[in-house]
């Protein structure tokens, strides 16, 4: 994968008003024979908010974007126990939002005569743990029941890759709140099964 290339891929993720990557963060590249990987972030600072992206395109013409959902506003921002064992929904809301904007710009580059529409995509999450799908309180808490461990890692949002098309890609709203109702008949779903 050429130098033009990976530009370009760099160009469209600083850009936008969501856009995925920060200016202000280092960048690692990795790039192989048929996939071209863009890292942003720190995992292991667990202290400050963090911002990880990882963009991987592949020469079949797949994107994944991963970000996290969790860790945003870092553990020395707030004094909330609770923080550890939830995934706020605003912010997956957030964070799908800047996915799906991302995306648009590169099929809208990549692919600007829309020889591939529609397109297809899933939401998993990783690292569940024992977390629950919660929003977040007003104000922080001093105590937490710790909710049972997800049997699946990763979760998948949806049993099977939904279509999509470039319009919904730019105003992605209705995908995000099917996303987000799946995504809580998902947690539902086990957790009911681990009572």
């Amino acid at each position: 994968m050429n130098t033009t290339f990976q530009r370009n891929v760099q160009r469209l993720a600083h850009e936008g008003e969501t856009s995925i990557f920060d200016y202000g963060q280092g960048k690692n590249t990795l790039v192989e024979a048929s996939r071209l990987r863009i890292t942003q972030g720190n995992p292991g600072d667990w202290r400050g908010g963090r911002d990880l992206a990882v963009v991987d395109l592949y020469e079949n013409g797949t994107l994944s974007v991963s970000l996290n959902v969790t860790g945003l506003a870092g553990a020395d921002t707030t004094r909330d126990i609770g923080q550890m064992y939830r995934i706020d929904p605003n912010d997956v809301h957030r964070r799908l939002e800047v996915a799906w904007s991302f995306a648009a710009r590169w099929w809208e580059h990549h692919d600007p005569y829309r020889r591939h529409e529609p397109l297809l995509y899933n939401t998993v999450l990783h690292d569940v743990r024992t977390r629950r799908l919660e929003i977040a309180p007003q104000h922080p808490t001093n105590s937490t029941s710790i909710p049972a461990t997800c049997p699946h890692d990763p979760l998948w949002i949806y049993d099977r890759p939904r279509k999509i098309v470039r319009q919904d890609l730019r105003n992605p709203d209705g995908e995000i709140k099917r996303t987000l109702d799946m995504m809580q008949l998902r947690f539902k779903e086990w957790e009911g099964r681990s009572l």
